[in-house]
């Protein structure tokens, strides 16, 4: 079995990051917290859920560049050893399935682990976000209560009956020190 595999199969890693990379990071864009915030506010408020979206957005792209840049490095070493070595071991239809086989695992592992680590990546950016006021240019000390309610709500966390903010933000969110409320202005 370990005939079947040589140091140019890490052009095939490398293809397969390279697609699933390509994939997340069409699906997002990278934009700051302030301009996710100021871009997804009305007049009247903001919207949560065009927020948490642009966030997963945000990740995805994160995920999507890195998986790029891992595929493209692997490339560059399968290049690198192949120019340094030359040796191969001979073309059968086997190798030939594998080479499909390897691109199809790295596009599973990539997806799995963007899947896995969004819950966690889209807490800290909705995080980050709650730390602004409504002129979306000063970050404050604590996050806005009423956004973290807001926030985790959109994300699966509904508020429980007689549940203030701050015993919201330690059960979802972690965190004991916010500001109550939304910003006014």
């Amino acid at each position: 079995m370990w005939g079947l595999f040589s140091y140019e199969d890490i052009f095939v890693a490398g293809i397969g990051f390279d697609i699933a990379g390509a994939v997340l990071l069409a699906k997002g864009l990278l934009l700051s917290s302030r301009h996710i915030l100021s871009i997804s506010s009305t007049y009247l408020g903001f919207n949560s859920q065009e927020i948490v979206s642009r966030v997963e957005d945000k990740v995805s792209t994160y995920f999507g560049v890195g998986a790029l840049v891992l595929g493209f490095l692997l490339q560059l070493a399968g290049y690198a050893l192949d120019l340094a070595l030359r040796s191969a071991p001979p073309a059968s239809p086997i190798r030939g399935g594998l080479a499909f086989a390897v691109v199809g695992f790295v596009i599973v592992f990539v997806v799995l682990f963007y899947r896995l680590s969004l819950p966690a990546w889209r807490m800290r950016f909705l995080f980050d976000i709650a730390h602004y006021d409504n002129d979306h240019s000063t970050k404050q000390a604590h996050p806005y209560g009423r956004r973290l309610v807001f926030f985790g709500e959109k994300i699966g966390f509904p508020i429980k009956d007689d549940e203030s903010e701050v015993d919201y933000a330690r059960r979802v969110w972690h965190v004991g020190r916010i500001t109550e409320g939304d910003p006014v202005g």
